[in-house]
């Protein structure tokens, strides 16, 4: 008797146990837990251990076997397996089914770990307990942020992890491509040396300072006061702004000062955004994103455009008064007069090209360039020569060197940064040389 016929004789008992087993189905279906990424428990960790440059022989004798009797005292150890090679210990452990809270076993294994480092040589790395290498990731989000440098990128990233954190369900968040933060101090060796202040002086000075220690408690029975000492370096200007003791005297110097000749760093504005009375606002921001003030920047403006409206006046004045530097472009082609050089909040005018061309047989320039420089002495504003390309020009304006700072071709064509920090190293160290 083959099974169809057992099927077909009991088919009354056959058709209970389908209906039972369907029904059954249905309500494992509806009832039955269900995850789109299911948990996986990964019940082994990875134990790793470095000695630089030690044999296999002794990594097995004197780091892996500590390690593997301290971990054979946890109960809930299932299997070690260990592997030992020129200067590196791997032990992989596995704990037994049975066993669901892992955090706690993980935590005993990175104890017996630690208490082995003890018994292991000078020298050894801490053991490494790995218990995440199961992990995956479930969402990886990408930031741009147009405008903003990387330090601020990474100082917004972690804000959003932080968030994230609170999303229920959420184990790890991890912050990949952030460039770790360095400062690079370039010292003048000219000026430490006439200072006589050499290099390891100025680190042992910058960690003396970047200290953080308690002032100590100041009680006065009803209320206490905790004295915390200032000096903590908190963005470069602190570091650059830090004094020096100069050896065998007791004066001080400015770090910045030893780092040589301060640059300001000069950009264009256009007249037109002028007319956003919030543009001090946002450069100020910038500028502290990056660690500048507004006393490192100078604006020029083109005259491309009239400055004529309420708005374009009010931004120039705010701007002002934050500290920024700012420059007159191109005078001579646009809309400017002498009188608005009196009224309006500029800094500094740069003479066009046009009007230094041939200055020295061209009378017209001549006496424009005479009566601006009559007006900076009055008006206390700095006169830039533009677009100087010829010798002539330059010994032409030589007669106006005390007043007038001169730009073009002639002295230095436009280079790329690493270009121009020898260039001006070099240029800097000849007019010290000249003086």
């Amino acid at each position: 008797m083959n099974i169809t016929q057992i099927a077909f004789k009991y088919r009354k008992t056959v058709f209970l146990i389908v209906a039972l087993l369907l029904i059954n189905g249905v309500f494992a279906y509806f009832t039955l837990p269900a995850q789109e990424d299911p948990t996986i428990t990964i019940r082994e960790a990875v134990i790793v251990t470095s000695f630089p440059g030690m044999a296999p022989e002794r990594v097995e004798q004197l780091i892996t076997k500590k390690l593997e009797e301290e971990v054979r005292k946890i109960p809930e150890v299932k299997e070690i397996k260990s592997l030992s090679t020129t200067g590196n210990s791997t032990i992989h452990v596995k704990i037994h089914d049975r066993y669901f809270n892992l955090d706690d076993i993980w935590q005993n294994v990175r104890n017996k770990a630690s208490a082995a480092h003890n018994k292991m040589p000078s020298g050894t790395s801490a053991p490494f307990v790995n218990t995440e290498f199961g992990d995956v990731s479930v969402v990886t989000l990408a930031l741009t942020a147009d405008g903003f440098d990387m330090s601020a990128m990474y100082d917004i990233a972690q804000h959003i992890r932080d968030t994230l954190y609170a999303v229920e369900g959420t184990k790890k968040i991890e912050i990949l491509g952030h460039l770790e933060e360095r400062i690079f101090l370039e010292a003048s060796n000219a000026t430490l040396s006439q200072l006589g202040i050499s290099p390891r002086a100025l680190i042992n000075e910058l960690q003396n300072q970047n200290i953080i220690r308690s002032g100590g408690e100041i009680d006065t029975g009803a209320q206490s006061f905790i004295v915390e000492p200032s000096g903590n370096f908190n963005n470069v200007s602190d570091i650059a702004n830090t004094y020096i003791n100069i050896p065998n005297t007791e004066d001080f110097i400015a770090l910045k000062e030893c780092l040589g000749y301060k640059f300001k760093l000069a950009f264009n504005l256009s007249p037109c955004q002028l007319e956003d009375l919030s543009c001090p606002d946002k450069l100020a921001l910038i500028l502290k994103l990056n660690d500048l003030t507004p006393s490192e920047i100078i604006l020029e403006i083109t005259e491309q455009h009239a400055l004529c409206s309420s708005a374009q006046l009010e931004t120039l004045n705010r701007l002002r008064i934050r500290g920024f530097d700012i420059s007159l472009d191109d005078y001579g082609i646009g809309f400017t007069n002498v009188n608005q050089l009196k009224t309006l909040p500029f800094s500094e005018v740069k003479i066009d090209r046009t009007l230094i061309s041939h200055i020295e047989t061209d009378q017209f320039s001549q006496v424009i360039t005479s009566s601006l420089v009559n007006i900076a002495i009055q008006e206390g504003i700095t006169i830039v020569a533009e677009g100087i390309e010829r010798i002539e020009e330059l010994e032409y304006l030589d007669r106006f060197k005390e007043f007038i700072l001169m730009q073009g071709f002639l002295i230095c064509k436009p280079k790329s940064r690493s270009e121009f920090t020898v260039w001006a190293k070099s240029w800097l160290q000849m007019v010290k040389d000249a003086n």
